[in-house]
């Protein structure tokens, strides 16, 4: 079935016509740049490869869901061998536009094809797949990570199998549902144990979680009330479309402070988890 055919057939689970408003944010945003900068120190942390002299760093991965290729660029540029999957044809073009620019003619060795992880199993030959903040979009998340894993047992050896990961985030606690989930077409937000649930059910077993943005959790629940005592007072609609929402505005004064509040957050996930957070990092190995 074609991805045409798909959209069809199901609801929608994200609006490419968000693509270009992305662009400028995931390069400025405090939310996309302490994002990348969490989930590189990761994969330096699953991968054992700190450097991209390390042949460690010499395992291919894809990015499943890679959007316009934010973090797949910023890891092709720390010495990791990343492709670029995605749904929407948008996207693919945009990401491979900005990898060019950004990687110039090493982006030639990099694969970028058009992906709908629900119907089809990943391509075999990859020892990881990254999947960052694509899995709440998705009606059946199971079935969704039973084909990356067919994907990375496929064609591999035991020894293989079992070194082989999948790195992923996913929004955290339902409790925190806004308009953003909504603009945004999420199915859900993810504890730990709902998670770890999906991941078993899917042949995969939790290797670690952690909750991180934790300094935004108590901002969230504020921005929350406020916003429903804004409509009860006022009758005002929530946001409709992503520019019109508050955690999608850049601005560089909050930019700059929200950093240095979340710095702190990374050295404390190098060696420790978060008991809370608006995000949950997960690594999983295959069964």
């Amino acid at each position: 079935m074609s991805a045409d055919e798909l959209a069809q057939e199901e609801p929608l689970t994200f609006d490419p016509s968000e693509f270009e408003h992305r662009v400028a944010l995931e390069r400025r945003h405090y939310w996309h740049r302490h994002r990348k900068q969490v989930l590189l120190e990761a994969l330096q942390r699953v991968s054992g490869a700190r450097s991209a002299a390390d042949p460690r760093g010499a395992a291919r991965l894809v990015e499943v869901g890679c959007g316009i290729g934010t973090v797949a660029t910023h890891l092709n540029l720390a010495g990791y061998q990343v492709d670029y999957a995605e749904l929407h044809r948008e996207g693919l073009e945009l990401a491979q536009a900005e990898a060019e620019a950004q990687l110039g003619a090493a982006a030639k060795a990099r694969r970028f094809f058009e992906l709908d992880i629900q119907s089809a199993e990943l391509p075999s030959g990859y020892d990881g797949a990254l999947m960052f903040d694509v899995l709440e979009h998705l009606p059946d998340d199971v079935r969704a990570l039973s084909h990356l894993r067919a994907g990375l047992t496929g064609a591999h050896s035991s020894r293989a199998r079992r070194s082989s990961f999948v790195l992923l985030t996913v929004p955290a606690f339902q409790l925190l549902w806004s308009p953003w989930d909504e603009v945004e077409h999420h199915q859900r937000r993810y504890t730990r144990a709902q998670l770890t649930s999906v991941a078993r059910a899917a042949g995969f077993e939790l290797e670690r979680a952690t909750y991180f943005f934790a300094p935004l959790f108590f901002a969230a629940l504020s921005v929350k009330g406020l916003r429903a005592a804004r409509a009860a007072l006022l009758g005002a609609p929530p946001p409709a479309k992503m520019p019109e929402l508050l955690e999608a505005r850049d601005l560089p004064l909050v930019n700059q402070l929200a950093l240095r509040v979340l710095q702190p957050e990374r050295r404390w996930l190098r060696s420790r988890s978060l008991p809370l957070g608006t995000s949950l990092l997960a690594v999983l190995r295959p069964r």
